[in-house]
């Protein structure tokens, strides 16, 4: 932001990168959760035998 100055177009762009990259990052981690509690069934193996 000192180099680009707050309130410029750059600036602008790259808050929302930002944002973007937060919104990405947080919803890669909740799906990751899902998955394991979907994935993971008591009593099996990764290869699906039991």
């Amino acid at each position: 932001m000192d180099i680009l100055g707050a309130g410029t177009p750059a600036a602008a762009r790259l808050e929302n990168i930002a944002r973007f990259v937060g919104f990405v990052s947080e919803n890669m981690a909740r799906a990751a959760d899902q998955a394991r509690e979907i994935l993971h069934t008591p009593g099996t193996t990764a290869g699906g035998a039991s």
